[in-house]
């Protein structure tokens, strides 16, 4: 799996070279590249035995799809030089996640639904993170007004109202 997280904006010399700059897997380390504000951080996740590998391959001010895509791809290059197999790759649905999935050769288009990708002969299914999706649609419901197909609102106070309703009459806890 894959997240982006805030970082310090800091740069320093570890002895023999400075730490902190934007890398996106290039080589390029010299003080022409901006300081890096945010780390794109992949987690590997056995599924077949118990243990979690983080693994930051990049510290970025901005990462393109073309960017996550090339260092996705890094990862994975050297996730099977030490014999793990990649079966799936999850992360939220940032756009440039998604243009990520694009460059790979995978869609999350309905009309071209693609839910995986290549990798040296094996298909790595993309996951779009089930509890990061339900919040964007949470905050969708909560900022749109959306209409159904007769033309009638859907408005979020409706759900705010069921959800009274629902307390009121203690129909939303599971009962034993």
């Amino acid at each position: 799996m894959l997240d982006e997280m805030s970082i310090r904006k800091h740069v320093e010399w570890d002895g023999k070279q400075l730490r902190g700059h934007v890398d996106i897997g290039t080589g390029v380390q010299d003080d022409t590249v901006p300081p890096a504000t945010e780390a794109l951080v992949f987690m590997v996740v056995a599924v077949n035995s118990s243990w979690k590998l983080p693994f930051s391959p990049s510290s970025k001010k901005y990462a393109t799809g073309k960017d996550k895509a090339n260092l996705l791809q890094q990862c994975l290059c050297r996730l099977d030089e030490a014999g793990v197999i990649v079966t799936s790759v999850t992360c939220d649905g940032a756009s440039s996640n998604i243009a990520m999935f694009r460059e790979l050769g995978a869609s999350t288009n309905p009309d071209d639904l693609q839910v995986s990708f290549c990798h040296n002969n094996r298909k790595v299914y993309i996951i779009l993170d089930v509890c990061h999706m339900l919040k964007l649609l949470r905050n969708t419901f909560a900022s749109q007004t959306m209409v159904d197909d007769d033309g009638h609102q859907i408005k979020w106070t409706y759900i705010e109202e069921l959800h009274k309703l629902q307390e009121a009459e203690g129909l939303h806890s599971v009962k034993g």
